[in-house]
C-alpha cells in the first residue's frame, strides 16, 4: 500500500488547516481518502472497484462527526 498525503492552509494567518492522507492499491489505484482539520477527521472517503474491470464501482463519502455515509455508485456505457 501507498500513501501520500497533502496540507493546504487558505489563510496563513490562521492555524487552521486542511490535511489530506491518500492511500493506493499495489496497482497504485486510490482507494482511501481522509480529510483532517486540524488533525480531526472529518470525512473517509473509500472507494470501490470493480475486480474484473478495475473501474469504480463505487465511492462511499462518510461525515465522521455524523457517521452519515452518502454512496455514489458508477455505471459505464460503451460504444463501438
Amino acid at each position: 500500500m501507498m500513501v501520500s498525503e497533502m496540507t493546504t492552509q487558505k489563510d496563513l494567518g490562521k492555524d487552521a488547516y486542511s490535511r489530506f492522507v491518500y492511500e493506493y492499491d499495489e496497482l497504485g489505484n486510490l482507494e482511501v481518502i481522509d480529510e483532517y482539520r486540524n488533525e480531526e477527521l472529518k470525512t473517509h472517503k473509500e472507494v470501490i472497484y470493480d475486480k474484473s474491470t478495475l473501474l469504480m464501482k463505487a465511492l462511499l463519502d462518510q461525515e465522521v462527526n455524523s457517521n452519515f455515509i452518502t454512496i455514489t455508485k458508477f455505471s459505464y456505457v460503451f460504444f463501438d
